[in-house]
């Protein structure tokens, strides 16, 4: 990355928070942080692709590039389809409602079985040491990526991919047995 890219990015890191701020509402099922960071990787990715020859704002480029980042986010980690979601609309009836995070917050019982929360035990020690942490810390602890970061060593990003691995590894887990 060179130094024009380098300040386009600098110049505009205040337009994910923009462009969040405006498809939020299709958002609301997921973390604010890591739609957050679906738009800084659009950002940086508009500032690699963006040819100044061509005439357009590199805001206008950018902004099309965060908000498709932050979309493409929020479907791959839907709970459920479109077409689920609009069959339950035509239908009139509610989507069925997403548990809250498996791992219990301190002094909250959680509604799961037995046998549910020896699978869970299971499949959280079979992810490595910093993804239980991570784990652990976000889910369990409830504290945010920064403060994972903050507390792991490691930057907010880091944190969100290392969240993301345990969580595929967790459904994996979960898919084998």
């Amino acid at each position: 990355m060179n130094k024009w890219q380098n300040d386009l990015i600098k110049s505009n890191l205040d337009l994910p928070e923009k462009v969040l701020k405006k498809i939020w509402r299709y958002a609301t099922a997921y973390e604010r942080q890591d739609c957050l960071l679906a738009g800084y990787l659009g950002l940086v990715k508009a500032a690699l692709n963006y040819n100044k020859e061509k005439g357009q704002r590199f805001s206008s480029y950018a902004w099309i590039r965060i908000r498709g980042e932050m979309l493409d986010y929020i479907r791959h980690h839907a709970p459920f389809t479109r077409n689920h979601c609009a069959a339950c609309k035509k239908e009139g009836t509610e989507l069925p409602e997403i548990n809250s995070p498996v791992l219990p917050l301190p002094g909250v019982e959680p509604a799961v079985s037995d046998i549910d929360r020896l699978i869970l035990e299971e499949a959280v020690e079979s992810l490595n040491t910093k993804q239980q942490a991570v784990v652990l810390l976000y889910y369990y602890w409830g504290l945010t990526l920064k403060e994972v970061g903050d507390v792991l060593g490691v930057c907010e990003a880091r944190i969100w991919k290392v969240r993301i691995d345990a969580i595929q590894r967790l459904r994996e887990y979960y898919k084998r047995n």
